[in-house]
């Protein structure tokens, strides 16, 4: 059965450099503003296991080449004692007292300081090297070695890893650079339910996903990313109307389709302005607010509440904005998304998109008019799918909408969204 999952991830804020003390500041306006609406994960992402010197010295230049890594002895990335002085579980304690689950980010294989310190992997005979596949590295994350899945003992590392994890207090995996590798995924999959403890998986990230996999998608996932990283800019946005029309029939009884992150708030808390774009940094490599313009944000949370994706708000909560957090909010935006249906396209033309949800008990369901367009539009045209007794309102402006003989009257501004809910 699909879970509904929101929550909040530290990337589009923080990138790889976020602190204790942020995650602490995160934490407590969470608590207050989204946790009662059902935003219960609060998912630390890369680079919790490495530390730079600007970290700790406010006046040391920004170098992401040059970092501290921490595993144990048996090869598994450790917080960094400098980044988080108290440990994961200390974190992860008080992320349960605050009534919500603890999640982290992983990479696929392991930890190349393992390679090199020929760390021994747990209850086994075999070390780091043995397991290690060189050849299969991420082209983005120069810390990690891929597995060799057919070696007797890379289900052993997979599982000493996931134990660690849980024996932290942790709920739910991000787990990156993966995708492509099926194997790994199961292996992945296997070890969690090896661990003791009940482990939300999440499979990043997309564009290389293919549907060919749908089975192993449901048998191993509750969630997989269907596009690369989304940032706070209009070609994102239209990126995802790809992806998402793509996957619009997945239908899995338990995996959820996500279109990334919620580059809402504040973004890239440590980025200069003069920092050229690296993939540690990601999006657009400058400091800023998100971007998007209020018609851009309710078009993006828009998409997401309709596919049934995640919600994951993804900047500093405390530079996030009231206009924001109303959208990240909305009731009826938060029962589309809980509905676990995924919209799909009904009409199309001259660039505006009407896409579907209907509700699982049949009593209506969510429509979103979307213009694509440069300039505003009028959609006045017939849609059968909805049935001819509901009444029609639009969700961001909490109005009535014109509705007689199957169609639709109303006005769309440019790259905008009509969000509707149909009800009998």
């Amino acid at each position: 059965m699909k879970q509904t999952l929101r929550g909040w991830n530290s990337f589009d804020s923080y990138g790889i450099f976020i602190t204790e003390n942020q995650v602490l500041e995160n934490l407590s306006i969470m608590q207050k503003r989204l946790l009662p609406y059902g935003y219960d994960i609060f998912c630390i992402d890369l680079g919790w296991y490495a530390d730079y010197e600007f970290q700790t010295n406010p006046n040391a230049p920004i170098n992401v080449d040059k970092c501290n890594i921490y595993i144990d002895e048996y090869g598994r990335f450790i917080p960094s004692p400098v980044i988080f002085p108290h440990g994961f579980e200390y974190i992860a304690n008080l992320i349960h007292k605050a009534g919500m689950k603890f999640g982290v980010h992983i990479m696929r294989g392991i930890p190349r300081a393992a390679y090199e310190k020929n760390s021994p992997i747990l209850n086994t005979n075999y070390t780091c090297r043995d397991i290690a596949d060189k050849r299969n590295i991420c082209i983005w994350g120069p810390l990690t070695y891929g597995i060799d899945t057919n070696h007797q003992a890379a289900q052993s590392y997979y599982d000493s890893e996931i134990a660690l994890l849980a024996s932290w207090g942790v709920d739910f995996i991000k787990a990156d650079d993966i995708i492509s590798y099926p194997e790994d995924v199961k292996m992945l999959h296997n070890a969690i339910k090896k661990c003791g403890r009940n482990i939300t998986l999440s499979l990043s990230p997309g564009n290389q996903t293919s549907l060919l996999e749908k089975e192993l998608w449901n048998e191993c996932a509750d969630s997989i990313r269907i596009s690369s990283d989304i940032w706070d800019r209009e070609a994102d946005i239209d990126k995802i109307f790809t992806m998402w029309e793509l996957w619009e029939d997945f239908d899995s009884d338990r995996c959820n389709i996500d279109l990334d992150m919620i580059p809402f708030g504040k973004l890239q808390v440590y980025a200069p302005p003069n920092l050229e774009k690296n993939a540690l940094f990601a999006g657009e490599g400058k400091c800023r607010n998100s971007e998007l313009t209020l018609p851009q944000k309710r078009t993006f949370i828009t998409q997401r509440a309709l596919a049934a994706s995640p919600l994951f708000m993804g900047g500093e909560l405390n530079n996030t904005s009231e206009e924001e957090f109303h959208l990240l909010t909305n009731a009826n935006m938060l029962a589309c998304q809980a509905n676990q249906r995924t919209g799909k396209k009904i009409f199309h033309r001259r660039n505006l998109d009407v896409r579907y949800a209907p509700r699982q008990d049949g009593n209506g369901g969510w429509l979103g008019i979307f213009n694509r367009n440069c300039i505003d539009l009028i959609f006045h045209d017939e849609l059968k799918e909805i049935p001819a007794n509901c009444i029609i309102k639009n969700i961001w402006n909490n109005s009535q909408v014109c509705w007689k003989d199957h169609k639709i009257m109303v006005d769309v501004p440019a790259h905008d969204v009509v969000f509707i809910y149909c009800e009998f």
